[in-house]
């Protein structure tokens, strides 16, 4: 099964330890990592540590046009913040929390997973069982979960249509403050040029 693994570590040194050993050995008997990212949220920013890319799923060795740079990008981006916004942090984190457990989709669980000051591996693996990644994790303090990597290029499709509707309304919303903006100095103009010829009249009235 082709999955997303996410790592999260408590010790961020372990986290690049780990990761460059995962890069070490990508391929055994019984899997195969085409791609990983080792990331950090801080200040509610998502930084790019490290990454490689194989090319097996993508067609170079950067982290642009494969699925796990597309997935970093959506949580970085302006969506991923409103994703993750807020998570253990507002009156009802904890409600709201459950809620994205039991509800959410992939992409929010990531993101409330994502807290500030995480340090995560994602990795884009095909495997036969959990074991054999796992094993490359257990003498860290390290928790695993696993997402359907199908479920989350779906769900990454659909939020690069939302961001880019989501962009379009901002600049849409920029455009009309700055008209709107510009109709009130127009009017502003308007009345003190009336208001001189105002006070020439009641002068010329004199």
């Amino acid at each position: 099964m082709e999955n997303i693994i996410m790592a999260t570590f408590s010790v961020e040194s372990e986290a690049y330890q780990a990761f460059s050993e995962l890069k070490r050995d990508l391929s055994g008997t019984s899997f195969l990592v085409s791609q990983a990212v080792l990331v950090k949220r801080e200040r509610n920013e998502l930084t790019t540590c490290e990454s490689f890319d194989t090319g097996i799923e993508s067609t170079d060795d950067t982290m642009t046009g494969g699925l796990i740079g597309s997935f970093v990008g959506i949580l970085g981006g302006p969506l991923g913040v409103l994703l993750g916004a807020g998570i253990g942090s507002l009156a009802g984190a904890v409600a709201d929390s459950g809620d994205i457990a039991k509800n959410g989709s992939m992409l929010e669980k990531v993101s409330a997973d994502l807290t500030d000051g995480t340090v995560a591996i994602l990795a884009l693996a095909q495997e036969e069982g959990n074991a054999a990644i796992d094993s490359k994790f257990e003498k860290y303090n390290a928790a695993i979960t696993r997402y359907d990597a199908a479920e989350i290029q779906t769900e990454l499709d659909a939020a690069k249509k939302t961001q880019k509707e989501m962009e379009k309304q901002a600049r849409a919303a920029l455009r009309q403050e700055k008209a709107d903006k510009s109709k009130a100095k127009y009017e502003e103009i308007r009345a003190k040029i009336a208001g001189n010829f105002d006070t020439l009249k009641r002068e010329l009235n004199k």
